[in-house]
């Protein structure tokens, strides 16, 4: 579940039985990025998206920010591929 966005536990009971601990994993990091990214594409109208484009795009903006996030800062506060792409290509 590390890699999960949203990781939960909760006790249900069902018809007065003993409560049980289930455990849902939610979203991955990556699936929340890419979602989030998307809705950003999508409500761009001015980019004339197709969906097939704007999945793709999406979900190599999701792994281009988890990519990053591995990468150690430096001590000026900036990713190493900050320093060498400032376009992130």
């Amino acid at each position: 579940m590390a890699d999960s966005a949203f990781p939960a536990t909760k006790l249900v009971s069902f018809h007065g039985l003993p409560a049980q601990e289930i455990k849902t994993e939610g979203l991955t990091k990556r699936e929340l990025f890419a979602a989030m990214a998307m809705q950003g594409i999508v409500a761009n109208q001015a980019w004339g998206w197709k969906p097939g484009w704007a999945a793709e795009v999406a979900v190599d903006c999701a792994d281009k920010l988890l990519s990053l996030l591995e990468q150690p800062v430096s001590a000026e506060g900036q990713y190493q591929a900050h320093k060498e792409d400032p376009h992130g290509a």
